[in-house]
């Protein structure tokens, strides 16, 4: 009877993942720890005190952030439920206090100026954010690896400097500019 009812959650688990991966056009991934270096990295750069994660998935890149940002609050946005709860189980091992993980959709939050956003998101996903700030106010800085906003010229460009590390594009400026 055990094993059925493990069945029947594991079942239902991957079921979840699939139908937001579905929905999301993306399924959640864990970041690679070279990329999530960088990207903790990048952020300590800038004087802001929160950083908001879009899309957090596994949450091991908001835990990366914020153990190498102890004096920054980093808020972690993820719609999936299973990830997101596997996000609260690595937090608790991993005691990150100034981490808070929401299941809810980032498109929800309103930034600031003071806020530095990071993002790994699929391109449809980068064009729903670019609406969404145009319209609710920029963060002062984003930090987006893999994907660009499209059409909009980053103010840094950190290509990989190995295997399995992404490209970022770090954004302080958000002009929308025509490209030739």
């Amino acid at each position: 009877m055990i094993e059925f009812l493990l069945f029947l959650g594991l079942l239902g688990a991957l079921s979840s993942i699939v139908f937001w991966s579905v929905l999301l056009g993306i399924s959640p991934m864990p970041s690679l720890p070279k990329t999530a270096l960088k990207i903790a990295q990048q952020v300590k750069k800038h004087p802001a005190s929160t950083v908001v994660e879009l899309g957090s998935g596994w949450g091991t890149l908001a835990l990366c952030i914020a153990r190498h940002n102890p004096t920054k609050q980093v808020l972690a946005y993820e719609r999936s439920f299973v990830p997101y709860a596997f996000s609260l189980l690595l937090q608790a091992l991993w005691r990150t206090p100034n981490v808070t993980f929401k299941n809810a959709n980032f498109l929800t939050h309103t930034f600031t100026n003071e806020q530095i956003a990071v993002a790994y998101l699929c391109p449809r996903s980068m064009v729903s954010l670019w609406e969404h700030w145009s319209k609710n106010g920029f963060p002062r800085v984003l930090v987006s690896a893999t994907f660009a906003l499209r059409g909009v010229i980053p103010t840094q460009t950190l290509k990989p400097s190995g295997f399995l590390e992404a490209i970022l594009f770090e954004y302080t400026t958000f002009k929308p500019t025509v490209l030739k």
